[in-house]
This record gives C-alpha cells, structure tokens and sequence, in this order.
C-alpha cells in the first residue's frame, strides 16, 4: 500500500498511556500533574540548565544526574518494550537526564515527559521554543495535547515542547518509495533489499523523512503531523497509472492530498446528504461509507447515538461530500465529520464543537455528547486509536 502506515513512536507512546490510565487512573481527577510546584517526588533535582547537555559519563551531568544514550519516555518506554516496540532514539553525544515525576524534578529550563503522576516515571528533557534552543542532531517537537471527550477530565495526553532527537534519516533511490517488499522470512532474498537504507511496511517500500530530497525521485515528504517534524516518504504521481501498486480495480491511486498528488487507497466520496445520518449497519451509508458506532473522544471514541455514518481514513475534505475530515490519533483514524455552526444543526445527543483539521486548523462539527464521568471511566480510553479527538 502506497500509504505509510508504519506507528510513530508518539503513536506507540498514546497506546501506552491508554493502558496505564486504566490500570491507574480509575475515576480519579489525577491526570500525571507536572507542576513546577510541586516537590520532586524522586527526591533529586539536576542543577539548573543541566538536562540536555552533552556527556560522555554520568558524571557530567551533576549530582543525581544520569548520561543517557538513548531517548524515551521513561517507565512508559518500557511497557511498551515488553510488547516488542523499541520507542527510544539514540542521543547523539550523550543527553544529560533524569527519571522524573514533575518538573520539578528537571531543575530550571527542563520538562518531565512521560510521567503520570508518582505512579509512572517519565525522564527529563530540555525544553524548547524553537530549533535554535537544541543542539545539533536534535529537533524541537513542539507540544502536543490530546483531548479525550471529557473521559478522564479534559485531556489524555499533555507532551510539552523538548529537544528530542532526531530518528535516522535514510536516503532512498529513484522510485524506490512504493515498490513492492517483502519481510517474510522464507522470501529468499535479504529482508527490505528492495527498499535499500527504507523500511518494509505492509508490503511497500518506505521511510522517514526530513525534506523531499531524502525520499528520492518520484517520492515527497509527507509530515505525519505528530509529536516532532519528521514525515514519511510517499509516492508522488500525475495519474492511476504512475503508482507502482496500481491495480485495475483501483484500490490504489493517484489522488489529491493537501494539493499534492500522491499515491494512496483511493476512496469514493460520500453520497450527498448521508454524512452524520443516523444507521445501524454500514450499508445505510452508501458506497464507502461506514457506520460507526463511536466517534471522536480520544482512543475508544465516545458513544455516537443512533450510529453515525462516516468514511473513515479521509485524506482529505472532498471524499466528506458536505463536511469535512477531522485529524484522528494516527491517518487511519482520520474520519468525515458533519459540520455545522450552532448545536441545533446536530441531531440530539449531538452538539456542534471544535475540532482539529488535517491543515492545522480547526472546524465546527457535530460530535456525540460525553457521557458523565464515573469511577470507571478511565476503562473507556481503551479499545484502539479511533480519532484522538
């Protein structure tokens, strides 16, 4: 498939927070509080300015401080470890850290990512407004926030803006981007030979990239639009025809993103006026179209009363025949919403809210209503990533 739909690392880092906010939130209003204010519960603190530094031994880093060599996000790096997903980066000449449950913790001019209160550690990380704040070989990833619909109070996932380092940078060949692969074991050639220096995904050839001139001819940079600037490589084209996994019932073909052409599932768009109309059954939306049974509202989604027909994986506004496409947790999640200006365009148990666009805007959209919090709804953020919003 054309589409890279390898998960990010921030991706991964939100499927962990899931399970640990049902293994420790319950229906409590504590949400993995970093306020400076608050004591360091690990009883140390790096001195100030000292988080992010180079080093080659811990004793570069200040008393209590540790020398890293990679990068991740603490305890939550390691639940997701024992299920086989490595998050963590190489940290280029060493980056001076600490496990951390607050800021506090990161002495003056660092932020503790990936900790949930005194429960799940998270580590140290320099924080930063701009590039110019981090050293070579790392890129400022700007902050991101997940809303959950109300499930565990407002907000899932809150990453402040840090020096992270950069993921390698691979450079493909010619046309390499799209082509066909294969990771099986018995295939009898060397694992991604097809791909060079790229990943094998799904059976396509990909990578991640900076710029479009890593992605090699035929290919652009698409940014993922996730926590930091990498994107992933994707296969350009002018026709159906120019895509390398093109077949004639059209799964795959060329289509506008964004005003870029580029090689993708191509997607029928909605029958007028079906869109957020209420169903039971796929079927009652048309050609394309799905009936979901949640939408919106963080991982699981919150309840959509009625069923609410929808196309899911837009990658764009013009398959939501009369609404647009609202940015999911990852591309997959990305669905057609109904939009609207005033709750009363909403059918009941609907009201009209903001919500974030694949252009880094936002629209108004008819979404379900959040049920009321209760002690177990910390269990809801489960279930997979449907939406992120």
């Amino acid at each position: 498939m054309a589409v890279n739909q390898t998960l990010s690392r921030w991706k991964l880092l939100l499927a962990a927070c899931a399970s640990v906010l049902v293994l420790a939130c319950g229906g409590d209003d504590d949400k993995g509080n970093n306020d400076e204010n608050e004591p360091p519960a690990t009883g140390v603190v790096l001195g100030n300015g000292i988080v992010g530094k180079a080093c080659a031994a811990d004793g570069d880093c200040g008393a209590g401080g540790s020398c890293k060599k990679t990068q991740g996000y603490g305890a939550l790096s390691d639940i997701l470890n024992t299920f086989g997903f490595d998050t963590s980066l190489a940290a280029p000449g060493g980056y001076c850290s600490i496990a951390c449950t607050n800021n506090a913790n990161c002495g003056e001019g660092g932020v503790c990512v990936g900790a949930f209160g005194a429960i799940v550690m998270g580590e140290c990380r320099k924080g930063c407004a701009s590039a110019a704040d981090c050293r070579d070989g790392y890129e400022c990833a700007k902050r991101q926030t997940t809303p959950d619909g109300g499930v565990v109070g407002g907000t899932l996932v809150d990453l402040p803006a840090q020096c992270q380092a950069l993921p390698p940078i691979p450079s493909l060949g010619p046309n390499q981007v799209g082509a066909a692969c294969s990771n099986a074991a018995d295939a009898g050639v060397a694992l991604n030979s097809a791909c060079g220096t790229g990943t094998c995904t799904l059976g396509t050839c990909g990578a991640t990239c900076l710029n479009d001139s890593t992605c090699g001819a035929g290919a652009a940079c698409v940014p993922n639009g996730v926590y930091g600037t990498t994107g992933s490589c994707q296969e350009t084209c002018a026709q159906d025809t120019d895509c390398n996994q093109y077949t004639p019932t059209g799964t795959i073909g060329c289509i506008d993103v964004n005003g870029r052409k580029l090689c993708a599932v191509k997607q029928y768009p909605l029958a007028p006026g079906v869109l957020g109309t209420a169903c039971t059954a796929d079927g009652d939306c048309g050609r394309g179209g799905s009936c979901a049974e949640t939408i919106g509202g963080g991982f699981a989604g919150t309840p959509a009363p009625g069923g609410y027909c929808t196309l899911e994986g837009c990658q764009d506004d013009t398959v939501c025949t009369g609404g647009v496409c609202i940015s999911g947790a990852i591309p997959l999640a990305n669905r057609c919403y109904d939009t609207c200006t005033v709750d009363g365009e909403c059918r009941t148990g609907y009201s009209c809210q903001e919500r974030p666009t694949l252009n880094d805007t936002t629209a108004k959209v008819c979404t379900p209503v959040a049920a009321a919090r209760d002690a177990g709804a910390a269990a809801l953020v489960v279930g997979g990533l449907d939406g992120g919003v």
